[in-house]
């Protein structure tokens, strides 16, 4: 410490401090504890933690009415139903206006029947998923609260870290809903008035405040009063009257057996009453438990039905003097605090149903229920109602501590097909956590694979649904199958290059040089070395329009596949390891070379001048380039990179030919038992080829082609299984067991039928794109 500190050990022992010592440019210094405080959650670890506490919610510090319909996106599109076996997977808009009816007439009018949106409104403090049914109307199926209060706790937690207490919650305008009359402040009983308005019981609790917006009461001695007391028995126990704008009354401090409220105000006055709760809070420590109540939502709060569900059927019973809620998504351990009133006999003051929407009982039944909370402990209950008469208050409270997680899937845009001819689909391909169960909507199809043989040219849906651990049903794939008819041969000639890395060339574990290439061929011409024989190798077209192009092989179809090469190399290399590249010009770019289609394809003789009757034309109308690269990005560039390189080079083919067809295939999955056999860091887990290598790299170059012209994204991963496309190797399970265990080596690259099921995806592509 600096010449000026403090210079002895003997110090006393204090609970509390006042001030403390430090150094500040070299000097001892004095510093309250407060300030301390500020200087240590304004910047360094303990600001850090407080922000990733921030990041880690599931509630955004929302300031404006778009950042909490976006958010409200976010929430409802994971969490909302509108039955028990179809869950909302696509939001088509957000709208925000004064009025929670105007915002919802604007999604009406801008979208169609069957479409979802989100909606909130400067009236409400919820956000709101909405279906538009029949009529049109916007039934809601499903709502979040607002957070705008989370500035107010954060902004108090980084003032001062001692004990603060301030505002939180989800504040709703209990005085929107009110009748004519008034409350007597003699004996809190209601009196006829059309001079002013009164609300009903709101129920309140000793910790909550309540914050009035309102001018203050003209006339003291009026028999009227603005806020009136009531205990559990709703027996009268006094009134506060309004004095002055934006008044806060603390239930403890007022009537602290106070169980219910009602306001009152003349109607020359604008009145708003918010019900509030009260949170003491240190600091740091709690904040968890601040935000999950700033989670909790009265479901009863909107989207409701005229009714209830009854006791031993489950079904909803139609009446006006009784209100349901819609089937609220749930898993193990959430609690609800339910309020209301039933009848023991007759109604299921909160029904239990499972993931299929069978009813499953009641939770509980009562002719009256205050407060009382219930958990779901049973992993079979995947929804609940709950039902209350109109006649008294209700309300059902959840919290959500956390956004149940999606199921993680990359799904096709469009599958291909041929009539009278099956395809199947690979459910793995689309969905890898073994965590979840799949189901396809087609008959006879299994968890694995789903065969589809259509029959006619109309189109075919197709719909998988997961189910997780957390019982929630979720879509995982919902797709349609282009059903091609018999197929023509193009009018005119059809160039096809085949153009990647080692999976075009084709040699590693097929033995067959360009085999997916070769086999793809031989489907649409007759042209081409067969990969399979027998049944599994389909009879061949005749459609000599269909002409590959090539300058690599030795089978009879040619391709251009270079092992270990990815986009950046075709772009920039002349060549590597004595393999040239055949689209290098050496006189382009001033002399210092580059990559040039117009070159190849001459110094190939596939333009017009080497083959007049089928050569390439001069833009490229009549070719197609089916590009599949990127295994050597995936333990090198990364996805990110690799698309930015595909982007180039798809720049680079259009420079010359702009009309040229491009089809960028995506990437093959792994099976499920794998052993690692190459060095370094590689991906050895079916799911984490999935995660990086499928999807990742898959949603990249789906992106890229997106923005490109005359460029398609052509997922395979949905119809190559992985399961019987390489070729396995056996391992033993131990030196004290005879058994083996079969699983793959090598992932990347597919045996003979792997590059079959490859062709095949390429060929119903072809067959619907350029030969009806």
């Amino acid at each position: 410490m600096a010449e000026n500190g403090v210079n002895t050990t003997n110090l006393l022992n204090a609970p509390v401090l006042d001030e403390v010592l430090g150094n500040r440019n070299k000097s001892t210094v004095s510093a309250t504890v407060e300030a301390l405080s500020q200087q240590m959650l304004g910047s360094g670890p303990l600001a850090q933690a407080i922000s990733l506490a921030k990041e880690q919610t599931a509630l955004d510090r929302l300031a404006t009415g778009a950042d909490v319909i976006q958010t409200g996106i976010d929430r409802a599109a994971a969490e909302a139903a509108k039955d028990a076996t179809t869950l909302i997977a696509a939001v088509k808009g957000a709208y925000f206006d004064a009025t929670i009816d105007a915002a919802k007439a604007e999604g009406v009018a801008a979208l169609a029947v069957g479409d979802t949106f989100a909606a909130s409104a400067s009236d409400v403090d919820y956000v709101g998923l909405y279906l538009i049914e029949t009529g049109p109307v916007a039934t809601q199926i499903s709502h979040i609260p607002t957070a705008d209060a989370l500035d107010s706790v954060l902004a108090a937690a980084t003032a001062t870290p001692v004990e603060v207490n301030y505002f939180i919650g989800n504040p709703a305008n209990k005085a929107a809903i009110v009748e004519n009359g008034y409350i007597a402040k003699a004996d809190g009983t209601e009196a006829a008035s059309t001079g002013w308005r009164r609300t009903g019981f709101i129920p309140v609790k000793p910790t909550d405040f309540i914050r009035t917006d309102a001018s203050p009461l003209a006339n003291a001695t009026s028999a009227g009063c603005n806020l009136a007391f009531y205990d559990a028995a709703k027996v009268y126990l006094g009134f506060a009257n309004v004095v002055s704008f934006e008044q806060v009354v603390l239930i403890a401090e007022t009537y602290p057996t106070a169980q219910f409220i009602r306001a009152a105000g003349p109607t020359t006055e604008v009145f708003t009453l918010f019900v509030e709760s009260q949170v003491v809070y240190g600091a740091i420590e709690g904040l968890a438990e601040v935000l999950a109540k700033v989670t909790s939502i009265d479901y009863f709060q909107d989207g409701v039905e005229e009714g209830y569900i009854h006791k031993d059927t489950g079904v909803l019973t139609v009446s006006s003097n009784w209100r349901t809620t819609g089937l609220i998504p749930v898993i193990q351990g959430q609690k609800f605090t339910y309020t209301g009133v039933g009848s023991a006999a007759l109604v299921a003051s909160v029904s239990k149903f499972d993931i299929d929407g069978n009813y499953l009982g009641a939770l509980a039944a009562s002719a009256l229920i205050t407060d009382a909370t219930y958990t779901i402990f049973d992993s079979d209950v995947a929804f609940i109602r709950a039902s209350a008469a109109t006649t008294g208050d209700y309300s059902l409270f959840g919290s959500i501590f956390a956004k149940p997680a999606d199921v993680s899937s990359f799904s096709p845009s469009e599958a291909y097909a041929l009539k009278d001819e099956a395809i199947y689909l690979n459910a793995r391909g689309i969905v890898a956590d073994r965590a979840y169960d799949l189901a396809w909507n087609i008959s006879e199809a299994n968890e694995r694979i789903c065969k589809v043989l259509p029959t006619t040219t109309a189109d075919i849906p197709v719909k998988l649904e997961v189910i997780g651990p957390d019982n929630r049903k979720q879509t995982a794939a919902q797709f349609l199958i282009k059903v091609a008819d018999t197929p023509l041969n193009p009018s005119a000639a059809r160039n096809v290059i085949c153009f990647g890395d080692s999976l075009t060339e084709g040699v590693s574990q097929a033995g067959i040089e360009g085999a997916y290439v070769n086999e793809l061929s031989r489907r649409l011409n007759g042209t081409g070395t067969a990969l399979l024989s027998g049944a599994q190798s389909p009879a061949a077209l005749d459609l000599s329009n269909m002409i590959f192009r090539g300058t690599r092989g030795d089978q009879a179809v040619l391709h251009e596949g270079r092992g270990g090469w990815d986009a950046n190399r075709y772009l920039n290399s002349a060549g590597v390891g004595g393999v040239t590249n055949a689209f290098w010009n050496p006189a382009a770019n001033g002399g210092t070379g580059g990559f040039d289609l117009a070159y190849y394809l001459a110094e190939s003789g596939s333009d017009l001048t080497g083959d007049p009757t089928n050569g390439v034309n001069a833009t490229g109308s009549n070719l197609t380039m089916i590009i599949l690269l990127g295994w050597n990005d995936v333990y090198g560039d990364g996805a990110e990179q690799s698309a930015i390189d595909l982007s180039d080079l798809i720049d680079a083919i259009h420079a010359t030919h702009p009309d040229t067809d491009i089809i960028v295939l995506g990437l093959n999955p792994a099976p499920q038992t794998n052993f690692k056999s190459f060095t370094g860091d590689r991906f050895v887990s079916e799911r984490q080829v999935f995660e990086t290598v499928v999807k990742q790299f898959g949603q990249a170059y789906k992106d890229v082609c997106a923005s490109k012209t005359n460029t398609e994204f052509l997922q395979i991963s949905h119809v190559f299984d992985a399961e019987t496309a390489y070729s396995t190797t056996s391992r033993a399970v131990s030196a004290r067991s005879a058994n083996t265990l079969t699983g793959v080596s090598d992932y990347v690259h597919p045996a003979a039928v792997g590059y079959a099921y490859i062709a095949d995806a390429v060929f119903y592509y072809l067959i619907h794109t350029y030969c009806q």
